[in-house]
């Protein structure tokens, strides 16, 4: 009897984890990692960092933006970093955001 109801609850707890479905970590905050500064036709290296970390954000869902693409130019508008090309002297803002969230950060780069 024992051996009967310790079965039939482990089969009615594997059907009901199953059932259920994985709790998503969502995004709570986005972040820039990089230099602030890039040299006339050279290039830079930006990233994102998502926290949590165990958030699950696709790379095609992080946006990258230049507020002035004359001065500093987006080359990789969909990844979790991108590269930023100096086009010409002066100030840009640089945004990172998740799409579908209001979650965005800026970073300015001259």
């Amino acid at each position: 009897m024992k051996k009967k109801l310790i079965a039939g609850l482990l089969v009615f707890a594997m059907m009901v984890t199953s059932a259920m479905p994985a709790m998503a970590v969502k995004a709570r905050k986005i972040a820039i990692k990089g230099k602030k500064t890039v040299t006339v036709g050279r290039t830079i290296e930006l990233d994102s960092v998502i926290t949590p970390k165990k958030a699950k954000v696709r790379d095609r869902n992080i946006i990258w933006t230049s507020s002035k693409p004359s001065v500093a130019k987006v080359l990789e508008k969909r990844d979790d970093d991108t590269k930023i090309k100096g086009m010409k002297p002066g100030k840009a803002t640089i945004t990172v955001r998740i799409k579908g969230t209001s979650i965005k950060k800026k970073y300015k780069i001259t």
